[in-house]
């Protein structure tokens, strides 16, 4: 998991490389659990963010109009990220779902063999 974070954390911030990252962790639990562990930090982070900074949000009200910018779009901090977050592992876990439902229609005793021989793999 921790050599996989800094390369998922890389696709998580490119969008052209949001299919790729939906494969490696379509086929990889390894790299389901990590980016869920990324999203479970990520919000702790930013929830450790905005306790420490509570001014931030109270900015208009303390003293008139915010800044705009002109011309376009500004995702300014970290939760458009987080949202991002949010809905990779939401679509991951879906795809992982509905990639595992067949076996639901296998017998036991073929699940049960193909693990014993993964298990053996490891």
């Amino acid at each position: 998991e921790a050599r996989m974070a800094p390369k998922m954390i890389e696709m998580i911030s490119d969008p052209s490389r949001a299919a790729e990252l939906g494969k490696l962790v379509r086929e990889s639990p390894v790299a389901a659990t990590a980016l869920d562990k990324l999203r479970s930090a990520s919000i702790k982070a930013g929830m450790a963010y905005y306790r420490s900074n509570p001014n931030e949000a109270a900015q208009q009200s303390a003293g008139g109009r915010l800044p705009r910018k002109s011309g376009g779009k500004v995702q300014a901090g970290h939760q458009h990220l987080v949202d991002r977050l949010f809905r990779l592992v939401e679509t991951s876990k879906k795809a992982e779902k509905d990639r595992t439902k067949s076996l639901l229609n296998v017998p036991d005793e073929a699940v049960a063999h193909a693990l014993e021989i993964a298990q053996k793999a490891i």
